[in-house]
């Protein structure tokens, strides 16, 4: 079983984001409700160990909605963060020892839900309260994308090879053909 890793003044505090690395199924990430980001490397053992990561690099200390790995590197992690506030989506090019602010040019809205294309892994999705954006660079610019949901909040993505499907609150789900050239 997955349990809290850490405790805040003796209280347990409650996981709000999972993953799994798809590459390697004993590397398991959690997110807190209280920003904090743990990374476990031995996942399937019965007593697994667990270490926070990115203490350093300032993860924002509000809740953690989505954690991603990289399907195509699993060095390569995404961390999505609530409230209306800037720099809720981080990025990690080092397994999630370190990590940086990667919401530049986006607006101040909490990033639901995060994906990478299964195929490039510089094309990064991710879902707010209004929507979808997009990033072709990495993660280092943003912009709404021109087709799937608009004014609703996205709550999960999932690839069927491209075709991007897009879960919303109440508005039901979208597919976006996304091929690569």
């Amino acid at each position: 079983s997955i349990k809290p890793p850490y405790l805040v003044n003796g209280v347990p505090q409650d996981i709000s984001a999972i993953v799994v690395d798809p590459k390697a199924s004993g590397v398991v990430y959690v997110g807190h409700i209280d920003g904090a980001v743990f990374k476990s490397t031995n996942a399937t053992q019965p007593f697994p160990t667990w270490t926070r990561v990115g203490v350093d690099s300032n993860l924002p200390v509000r809740f953690c909605h989505n954690i991603f790995v990289d399907p195509n590197n699993s060095n390569t992690v995404y961390a999505g963060f609530g409230m209306y506030s800037t720099q809720n989506i981080w990025k990690s090019v080092n397994g999630g020892a370190t990590w940086f602010d990667a919401s530049a040019g986006l607006p101040a809205l909490p990033i639901r839900a995060v994906t990478v294309h299964p195929r490039n892994s510089n094309w990064v999705y991710i879902g707010t309260d209004v929507g979808v954006f997009q990033s072709t660079d990495g993660a280092a610019t943003w912009w709404p994308t021109n087709k799937g949901p608009v004014n609703v909040s996205v709550e999960q993505f999932a690839w069927q090879g491209d075709n991007l499907y897009v879960a919303t609150y109440g508005r039901g789900v979208y597919a976006i053909t996304i091929p690569v050239n």
